[in-house]
């Protein structure tokens, strides 16, 4: 799979607002992939199983290194920046402690050199590029599952893959990455080895050619960029005296942990993903027709903004229609208006009933509320529906997901509504707690099965 955060443009121009990020001069707050979820929303389901499948394949190699290492840094730092204040000893104890730590002050001041600044700077650097391989995690994730629900046809993946090198901005030597990463006949070349600070890319260098149905992988020009990179790698390696001395610093022992200053590109493997220049290879071999293509600006303008007003007027269509079926009550089979459009006569008008020391107020197609003396009242629920009762043919109004009750229920109200001349509420009821069942006469109860049911 590829990875967005790699493929889709400038590190700079990701948006860590997602990830809890403020300004630049303060610590982010972030958990890394290692120890959990950065994202605000969880992370489950197919998601995670694809994220999970992603992160273990060998493309994941330099991404999981880093991680594992800056885990262990972030700790480190925090041991030191986050560490509780120490209370203040007792001054006595303090003058007898002071002429031995007098001594031994030269000595451990060159040890205890710790550059606060500098360690934040670290920690934030860190958390950005754990944030950033994440943000890729999901993105990826989401392209495969994409991929796994839907069939597209040979034709459409080709355009599709096409469209990702280009819109993506891949450059020729990230393309041999990948095939480094996808096909089988690479495998032995790309298990990943133990953590390191060198070239995460040594095991494919210097790059081989593979034969498939008679054709050569990778083309000629991908062989001779990989080529150039492989040996730009070398040469950094060993002219790069900032990541010598740090990984030298770490030493052979791989739980050693040297808290770097300054954060090199290259960093256990992970270098700031760069995108396709205008000199790259694909740029001037494949892609040099597309990037060339005359556009008309004007012409390009007046249709998106013919796409725009067409869009608007369809969205206008689209909310006339859905009012014109709520004025209706609905389409063929929603009753939302009862069964033989009986509400609309009372539609959106209120009814109350004074019981006790309350005033209980139903509103339909609105909220039901109890009242005492002025104000709003406490909500009893809000308009859920009508139903006929299956046995009896009584018409149920019900309002529900009211204000909860101290240590119970919500609140609902339920009217029942029999025959009578005037619409109006004529009793009313709590016989469970925060339950609220009212009786309703109105001339839309005088039916057929009204009259069934009193023997008419």
């Amino acid at each position: 799979e590829i990875y967005d955060d790699d493929y889709h443009g400038d590190y700079d121009e990701y948006d860590y607002d997602d990830y809890g990020y403020e300004d630049e001069e303060e610590d982010v707050k972030y958990d890394p992939p290692a120890r959990g979820n950065n994202n605000k929303s969880e992370v489950q389901g197919n998601e995670k199983e694809f994220m999970d499948g992603i992160a273990s394949s060998p493309f994941s190699r330099t991404r999981n290194a880093f991680t594992a290492r800056s885990a262990l840094v972030l700790e480190e730092i925090s041991k030191i920046l986050d560490a509780p204040p120490v209370d203040d000893a007792d001054e006595e104890a303090e003058a007898e402690a002071e002429a031995d730590e007098s001594k031994e002050e030269d000595a451990a001041s060159e040890e205890s050199n710790i550059d606060p600044a500098a360690y934040s700077m670290t920690r934030n650097e860190l958390r950005r590029k754990e944030a950033a391989i994440q943000k890729g995690l999901r993105w990826a994730a989401s392209a495969k599952l994409l991929f796994t629900f839907s069939n597209q046809s040979d034709d459409n993946l080709r355009r599709l893959a096409i469209g990702t090198l280009y819109y993506g901005r891949v450059n020729t030597v990230q393309v041999w990455q990948i095939l480094q990463s996808i096909l089988p006949e690479y495998k032995d070349s790309t298990t990943e080895e133990s953590e390191t600070c060198g070239s995460p890319w040594a095991s494919s260098c210097p790059p081989k050619t593979i034969s498939r149905n008679g054709v050569d992988y990778p083309p000629s020009f991908v062989l001779e960029a990989a080529t150039a990179f492989c040996d730009k790698e070398a040469a950094l390696s060993a002219s790069n005296s900032e990541m010598q001395e740090l990984c030298a610093s770490e030493g052979s022992d791989s739980s050693t942990v040297a808290i770097p200053t300054s954060m090199p590109d290259g960093y256990y493997g992970y270098t700031v993903p760069v995108p396709r220049s205008p000199e790259d290879p694909l740029s001037t071999l494949l892609f040099a027709p597309l990037d060339n293509l005359t556009v008309d600006t004007a012409e390009l303008e007046s249709l998106e903004k013919k796409k725009r007003e067409t869009e608007n007027e369809k969205r206008n269509l689209e909310r006339n229609i859905s009012d014109t079926w709520k004025d209706i009550g609905g389409k063929e089979g929603e009753n939302q208006m009862g069964e033989n459009g009986e509400l609309h006569a009372l539609a959106d008008k209120c009814f109350d009933i004074l019981a006790g020391k309350y005033t209980y107020e139903v509103c339909l197609f609105g909220r039901a509320s109890q009242k005492e003396g002025a104000g709003s009242g406490t909500s009893l629920g809000n308009w859920k529906g009508m139903e006929k009762d299956p046995e009896t043919g009584t018409r149920v109004m019900m309002w529900t997901d009211g204000q909860g009750c101290w240590n119970g229920p919500k609140r609902s109200a339920t009217v029942y509504v029999t025959c009578g001349s005037e619409t109006k509420l004529i009793s009313a009821d709590e016989p469970d707690t925060c339950r609220y069942v009212f009786e309703m006469e109105s001339h839309i109860g005088c039916d057929d099965d009204y009259k069934s049911r009193v023997g008419l």
